[in-house]
């Protein structure tokens, strides 16, 4: 039986990565990018006018996505896990933050939560 903080952990884990999905989804598929012609205004999509490199946008999920899945294996560490998860999740926030970072501080706000959330000792 597992005590209630490591549930919440997990769902907060389980939440940023659901968040960092869902922010890389948007971010490819809705329209985010707006410039002014003649004409009107025009919306394109990321791929569009990134190209390929858009696709870095999936590495925060996959990020988050690892740490459940480390998160959800009993030899582990949990509090370590989160921790590094967070720390990963905040690095590539603030290293995307003129750009899509800001998308992503949801996500990051979360797995810090569910660090702070489990007791010292998990095992």
């Amino acid at each position: 039986m597992e005590h209630e903080p490591v549930r919440s952990a997990r769902r907060l884990i389980l939440w940023s990565a659901a968040l960092s999905v869902l922010a890389s989804f948007l971010f490819l598929v809705v329209p985010v990018f707006a410039s002014e012609n003649p004409g009107g205004t025009s919306v394109k999509r990321a791929i569009d006018v990134i190209g390929p490199r858009a696709f870095l946008v999936l590495i925060p999920p996959g990020i988050a996505l690892l740490t459940l899945l480390a998160f959800q294996i009993g030899g582990t560490s949990r509090r370590a896990v989160s921790l590094i998860g967070a720390i990963l999740l905040g690095a590539c926030c603030l290293l995307a933050l003129p750009s899509v970072g800001l998308f992503f501080l949801p996500s990051a706000a979360c797995m810090l939560v569910a660090f702070g959330r489990l007791p010292v000792t998990d095992r």
